[in-house]
């Protein structure tokens, strides 16, 4: 290949690529020169980047405790450092500064404990924002966006048969779309509302 390696997700799950990361590269330390940091990439463009630690590290964790939180049958409290080493493999310090900044990204909640481990904690629940991150809740935008596409479709089936009829469908979702995403996710939200 050109220097590059294919960026996916590292966490188990059937993904598509995401498109190609350049290789790492052997750089100074921005602090101290004489110390390598092998965790900066060069970009195509030439600058220094540090390298996506998220899909590889932080998503998988976030897909397995949200995973844990949404198994209605365990009734069990969210898995913990321990636990999540073990499952993903992964070394426990590894574990624990991705859990630390899921956190501090608003991902998970958690309480931290004195283990003699940098960020170690316990962690307590996953949040609206982590669940809407690994898809189980939908963002607006989702619903918003899904109400569009379905409503394109109604149009397009109904201008076959009555072209007067799919005028109106397009005419609505258009003004639908013009009042924005949050109105057409309420919608939208409403719409999927058991009675």
């Amino acid at each position: 290949m050109d220097g590059h390696r294919p960026a996916h997700r590292q966490d188990g799950m059937d993904h598509a690529v995401l498109g190609t990361l350049p290789r790492s590269r052997e750089t100074p330390h921005p602090l101290n020169p004489a110390v390598a940091c092998p965790r900066m990439d060069t970009t195509t463009e030439g600058t220094t980047r540090l390298a996506d630690v998220y899909f590889g590290q932080d998503y998988p964790i976030l897909f397995a405790i949200a995973k844990a939180e949404l198994d209605a049958q365990a009734q069990a409290p969210p898995p913990q450092p321990e636990q999540l080493s073990e499952a993903l493999g992964r070394p426990l310090l590894d574990v624990c500064a991705s859990l630390a900044r899921l956190r501090k990204a608003g991902f998970i909640e958690g309480d931290d404990m004195m283990r003699g481990i940098k960020d170690y904690m316990i962690v307590t629940g996953i949040t609206i924002a982590g669940l809407r991150e690994v898809g189980a809740y939908p963002k607006p935008t989702d619903l918003a966006d899904r109400l569009r596409r379905f409503l394109d479709a109604e149009a397009a089936d109904a201008e076959r048969t009555d072209p007067e009829r799919g005028r109106k469908i397009r005419h609505a979702a258009q003004a639908l779309t013009e009042v924005g995403t949050t109105l057409a996710a309420k919608f939208a939200a409403e719409m999927v509302k058991p009675f």
